[in-house]
């Protein structure tokens, strides 16, 4: 497996709609109902939206290991949001 490539395709598929495709209103990707996939808040959020908000994660894999000498590296990444504050300089 090439791990560059698989970098790029996950840098790729984490930022979509953050970076590439900032948020606009009028969008029509804005218009019908927000669905965000894999976004897990802090817990105290998850709970003063009775649940609503996600505060937890599971991912199951299955694997045939039929040469009996298999190995499995597991990498998780998260997209952080920064907030951010532009201003013109005068």
């Amino acid at each position: 497996m090439n791990r560059d490539l698989v970098d790029k395709i996950v840098n790729a598929v984490l930022y979509e709609g953050y970076i590439l495709y900032p948020y606009r209103a009028s969008s029509k990707k804005n218009q019908r109902e927000r669905f965000t996939f894999g976004r897990i808040y802090p817990q105290e959020y998850s709970d003063a939206q009775n649940g609503r908000e996600p505060c937890l994660m599971q991912t199951e894999c299955l694997v045939r290991n039929e040469s009996h000498d298999a190995a499995l590296e597991i990498t998780v990444r998260f997209l952080q949001p920064l907030a951010r504050e532009v201003c013109r300089a005068t």
